[in-house]
């Protein structure tokens, strides 16, 4: 990949091969759709998910994440407010 990952467009064309993926709920990891092409796919998401600021989510974790949590109780805080 090294060799071709600062050629012009490639960034832009990675980019979109993951959101398609992400779009078709396709996991690298599934033997179904084993290929290199999603193999090295697979690898860029890792590097992004490694090198992410914390907290940061990629599409797929906030997808299956998003409905479990609009099904969570709300949570419940204390405040309390002193004066003085």
């Amino acid at each position: 990949m090294e060799s071709v990952k600062t050629r012009p467009g490639m960034a832009r064309a990675v980019l979109a091969s993951l959101a398609r993926i992400w779009a078709a709920d396709i996991r690298f990891d599934d033997p179904r759709f084993a290929s290199a092409r999603l193999s090295d796919l697979g690898r860029i998401e890792a590097y992004l998910r490694s090198h992410m600021p914390m907290g940061t989510l990629l599409p797929p974790i906030f997808a299956t994440e998003r409905p479990r949590a609009r099904d969570a109780p709300a949570p419940r805080l204390a405040i309390s407010i002193s004066t003085g």
